[in-house]
């Protein structure tokens, strides 16, 4: 394993994050409507200028997919926007075919119903 410690000892730094050039690493969604068809709220989404397809797969199951931000060792977190709900993030896959970027999401009430929710993804520099 190589030292990070300089010529002196004292330790080096190395640039991290975006490079010229590099997509954000970052970018966060909202969706909102009718949990039967919910619809992405572009005014409360931002990542690199692609808006990801939503899809209802089954009550309160929803696919997010972004076709061009994935990156394996990238973090996602959801958060229900309407009260009383409860979401929490099924599989995020980026590693098997990247960059494609896939988001399993499930948010739901005591009834079973779906719910608007917010989803932030980091993507790994």
């Amino acid at each position: 394993m190589a030292s990070a410690l300089g010529r002196r000892g004292s330790a080096t730094s190395r640039p991290v994050g975006a490079r010229r050039g590099e997509k954000p690493p970052a970018a966060y969604v909202t969706a909102k409507g009718d949990p039967a068809d919910p619809a992405i709220d572009s005014s409360h989404s931002h990542g690199d200028g692609e808006v990801p397809a939503v899809t209802r797969l089954a009550p309160g199951h929803y696919r997010l997919t972004y076709a061009g931000i994935g990156k394996p060792g990238d973090s996602a977190q959801v958060s229900a926007i309407t009260a009383g709900r409860y979401c929490h993030l099924g599989t995020v896959n980026s590693c098997s075919a990247t960059p494609l970027l896939v988001l399993d999401v499930y948010c739901h009430s005591a009834a079973g119903t779906g719910a608007d929710f917010g989803i932030a993804y980091l993507r790994a520099p």
